[in-house]
């Protein structure tokens, strides 16, 4: 194969992983049919509290935390189409395994595993996504793409999530049956994925490409590298934070509902509702900065806090009725627009200005920073639950972490957002002809 013939097939590898990307992300950006009714699951069917369920919750992003050592590693050793494929595999597995299980031990150990398949996926398609993009010239459609293939599913989890909820009245198993094949859709999407030839890669006399051996010292030096920039270090301690209270969030408020006597058909309706606004908020991160410009984590971050808050003072009287519903039906739209808004802003300051060489690296270093900051909120929240209610609980959050963000964003202020001119040398990474 001739040098012109190479680099079409790469053109075409590329458009190729863009398309597949949109469809793939619908079924494997999270389990899908679980989250609807994944409290209740948990605490009735295989009766845990809900204070377990955080501290299970800790120990999946304490692991994630540390798989992240290894991963990047992983994804630079395989390429980006495997890693994904293997990370499918792990977590189809592991779904089964939710259904087989009945000990608390059994579920801590899953948890383990499941945060080393998700990492390994997630690593790699933010990587073959944002490559193929800047291979083929259009890496500013980047947060365009992301925020609808993320809304795409979100869209799927609100069908899917009422129907969870009514199914799980029938009998609790088959949401996750059905979460398994959803699993298993993902891993046969992933397959048609394509890899580009990354930038640490060398062309043989087939001409195939391999890619250079990458040592682990290698490795920890390209950390050390971003951890230098004052840019990097920004993204990193604003979502160690503020991830872990959007985790929190999530399993506070269903169990808030929970609490308020709701049935589970309704909760799942909410739920869905909820998931279809966090859709909404991926979909609509460009207007949203054009109205916030480059205030959107401050924005996001206070927003969020007092929204958690409200949600906790007013539940916490204990009246299911009209105005009680009203407010905190407002709480969750605006925590789903944030939610679903910041997973995409956060990815793209993550990869932009970044070279194929060191965005393994970074996405490893903030899924770590990400699963710390995770694991010690959902920790320290179980813990509050032991001894407070979850109204009361999600007050105490709302006001810790309105005092926090208003800390880190001081720290963050003319870090982030600003235009490629303003950013020191240090915190923007080159290299010519990179990908």
């Amino acid at each position: 194969m001739n040098e012109l013939e190479l680099k079409q097939k790469e053109y075409n590898n590329c458009i190729n992983n863009v398309e597949v990307y949109k469809k793939y992300k619908m079924f494997a950006y999270d389990w899908l049919f679980y989250y609807a009714i994944q409290v209740l699951f948990l605490t009735t069917i295989k009766e845990f509290t809900v204070s377990q369920i955080m501290f299970l919750s800790s120990v999946y992003a304490f692991a994630a935390c540390a798989c992240q050592l290894i991963v990047g590693l992983i994804v630079n050793k395989l390429n980006n189409r495997k890693s994904i494929i293997i990370g499918n595999i792990i977590l189809s597995f592991l779904c089964l395994m939710y259904i087989i299980s009945v000990s608390y031990n059994a579920f801590l150990v899953i948890q383990i595993l499941c945060a080393f398949g998700a990492g390994l996926k997630s690593v790699a398609e933010g990587n073959i996504l944002y490559g193929s993009l800047k291979r083929i010239e259009k890496r500013d459609r980047f947060s365009k793409i992301e925020g609808m293939a993320n809304s795409r599913y979100y869209y799927l989890e609100a069908i899917t999530g009422v129907i969870a909820g009514y199914l799980f009245i029938i009998n609790g198993y088959i949401p996750i049956v059905l979460c398994f094949i959803c699993n298993i859709i993902a891993l046969i999407i992933s397959i048609s994925f394509r890899d580009y030839i990354p930038s640490n890669a060398s062309i043989n006399e087939n001409g195939e490409y391999e890619n250079e051996k990458t040592s682990f010292k290698d490795y920890l030096s390209s950390f050390k590298t971003i951890i230098n920039s004052d840019r990097a270090k920004a993204i990193l301690v604003f979502s160690f934070i503020f991830y872990g209270i959007i985790a929190t969030s999530l399993i506070l408020y269903k169990s808030i509902l929970i609490d308020l006597n709701m049935s589970a058909q309704y909760i799942a309706i909410i739920v869905s509702i909820h998931s279809i606004i966090v859709g909404i908020g991926s979909k609509s991160l460009y207007y949203i900065e054009k109205k916030t410009k480059n205030k959107t984590l401050t924005i996001f971050g206070i927003s969020f806090v007092i929204a958690i808050y409200i949600i906790g003072f007013v539940s916490s009287f204990n009246l299911l009725n009209v105005y009680s519903m009203t407010v905190i039906c407002f709480c969750l739209f605006i925590m789903a627009i944030i939610q679903g808004a910041y997973r995409v802003v956060i990815k793209k300051y993550v990869v932009s200005f970044t070279t194929g060489k060191i965005r393994t690296n970074i996405v490893s270093i903030y899924y770590m920073a990400e699963g710390i900051g995770q694991g010690i909120l959902l920790f320290f929240s179980g813990l509050l639950l032991k001894y407070n209610s979850n109204a009361r609980t999600a007050m105490i959050m709302g006001i810790l972490g309105l005092a926090i963000i208003l800390l880190i964003l001081i720290y963050i202020d003319n870090k982030l957002g600003l235009k490629p001119e303003e950013y020191a040398p240090k915190d923007i990474y080159k290299e010519k002809e990179e990908v």
